[in-house]
């Protein structure tokens, strides 16, 4: 399944978004576009792709047959970061069952637990996550 790892957009049947791979040969762009994302501690890896709703129109090469990025592009399009979990990265929506908390960054033992519980001992949250 074709799937953008910033969300939940799905490659579907008509579906007019393109997905686009990380670039993790070009060092340089590759800094660039994760700087952009709120996921500030994930890595991208050969399968991870971004939807064409996280880029600006002037990003694309549009053809008659074909959509290309083009090789400058950055994305830029992600809304309020906070409404995007971090670890599974469900994005909250009207239409989605899905809860979502900040961290308790006042309540250190609380944190404690659920950063342990996430697996993420080597990790720490900030006020915008």
């Amino acid at each position: 399944m074709v799937r953008c790892c910033f969300g939940n957009s799905i490659l579907t049947k008509g579906c007019e978004r393109t997905f686009h791979r990380f670039l993790l040969s070009d060092k340089f762009m590759l800094e660039q576009w994760l700087k952009q994302i709120p996921m500030k501690h994930w890595t991208p890896n050969k399968d991870s792709l971004l939807c064409s709703d996280h880029f600006t129109e002037n990003c694309f090469n549009k053809s008659a047959f074909q959509v290309r990025l083009k090789s400058d592009s950055v994305p830029t399009r992600f809304g309020d970061p906070q409404t995007a979990c971090i670890i599974c990265k469900w994005k909250r929506s009207h239409e989605s069952m899905h809860s979502f908390f900040k961290f308790p960054l006042d309540k250190p033992v609380l944190l404690n637990r659920w950063l342990e519980n996430m697996n993420l001992l080597n990790w720490t949250p900030t006020q915008s996550l």
